[in-house]
């Protein structure tokens, strides 16, 4: 099977097929040739704007994008028409964030800037990437917070620590976590098993087995005592599970839409949010159905009816967009979304419509006008 690009109305933008291929980003889309396995750019025309020649690469983001030289097997960046602003010395590079990227020199991480000047000179054992002018870094086996230039912010002697989400950020020493402000004070104090950053204002925390939300004061807000959650609310809202049934919560606990789905593809909730008002979801059409109003509706003899058969679309409030028909589905990106039955995938519309019907053998939600298909 092949992989290439169609346009919002379907049509294939090129004929030409790729063992491997990235969504476009700032009007490039990296692809790896069949004919002999490297890396190159195309346009959105289809044509090769930057000839596959790198043994790797990654797609570009903020004018620059990661290359490897096949000879030397060194990592450099090229800009968009493929010349080398940053030759290939580097062991291990990734991408531009913030202006800063990631490099990697005999085992040690540091950052440089659109120069190639360094910016850090410590040489940290591992590190992730730029957000909001900080960046969560690994030195002498504990973890810490650097600004853009490479001062401490928060210095280096957590067990585990992510970057700060609404003002706050995950800590972990030893086995227990809580959340610090950037004056590391312990705002929530670690006594959770595990934890999920803030959004909307709570975030979801461990204890034992069971699951619920603190607020940013570190109140249980909302009791522990569900099986799992997503990551967080998104859109106000959080699918939660309960037993082996999945239903949607507010921020004040409420109850939106019934526990009446089932785990997904991960086994669980994780992969179920809402996005622009609209989240995919199994049915467990063991419980019954849900109408048009997110109401429980029983319906007799299902028990034997296949379970795969059981993906769709809801609103907020529990409304059905798309019916739940499918063995599966991607969110929706620019009003379409993959959906997957027995035939192949198709793309529906925010009504619950038939947009693109040509069936194809894998597909990925829309970015930039263009969807990866494998045909």
């Amino acid at each position: 099977m092949s992989y290439t690009f169609i346009n919002r109305q379907g049509e294939i933008i090129n004929q030409t097929d790729y063992l491997d291929v990235e969504n476009f980003n700032e009007g490039l889309a990296l692809v790896r040739s069949r004919d002999n396995e490297i890396y190159g750019f195309i346009n959105q025309g289809g044509d090769w704007a930057i000839q596959a020649k790198y043994g790797f690469a990654r797609g570009f983001n903020e004018q620059r994008a990661v290359i490897k030289d096949l000879r030397s097997g060194k990592y450099g960046y090229i800009n968009y028409d493929g010349e080398e602003v940053l030759p290939p010395m580097f062991d291990y590079a990734r991408t531009y964030n913030e202006g800063l990227a990631a490099i990697s020199m005999n085992e040690k991480w540091n950052f440089i800037n659109k120069q190639g000047k360094l910016v850090t000179e410590m040489g940290y054992s591992d590190c992730c990437d730029f957000k909001n002018g900080k960046v969560v870094v690994k030195y002498q086996g504990k973890w810490g917070i650097i600004d853009t230039e490479g001062n401490w912010i928060i210095r280096n002697k957590y067990d585990e620590l992510e970057n700060f989400e609404e003002g706050l950020a995950k800590a972990r020493l030893g086995r227990r976590i809580g959340f610090i402000n950037e004056r590391e004070d312990w705002v929530v104090a670690p006594e959770y098993n595990s934890a999920e950053s803030f959004s909307n204002g709570l975030a979801a925390v461990r204890v034992n087995s069971k699951w619920g939300f603190i607020n940013n004061r570190g109140e249980k807000v909302i009791p522990i005592i569900f099986d799992s959650t997503a990551p967080g609310f998104k859109e106000g809202l959080c699918f939660v599970r309960l037993k082996q049934n999945i239903g949607v919560i507010d921020v004040l606990g409420n109850t939106r839409i019934p526990f009446v789905f089932k785990a997904g593809l991960l086994g669980d909730c994780f992969e179920y949010s809402f996005k622009n008002g609209l989240a995919y979801a199994n049915l467990n059409t063991e419980l019954g159905a849900i109408n048009n109003e997110g109401v429980v509706i029983e319906e007799k003899g299902i028990k034997n009816k296949s379970f795969k058969l059981s993906v769709g679309f809801i609103d907020t409030s529990g409304q059905i967009i798309v019916p739940f028909k499918y063995h599966h589905c991607w969110h929706f990106s620019e009003g379409l979304a993959p959906v997957f039955s027995e035939n192949g995938v198709q793309f529906v519309n925010e009504q619950g419509e038939i947009a693109i019907s040509q069936y194809f053998k894998d597909a990925m939600p829309f970015k930039d006008g263009f969807a990866i298909v494998k045909i």
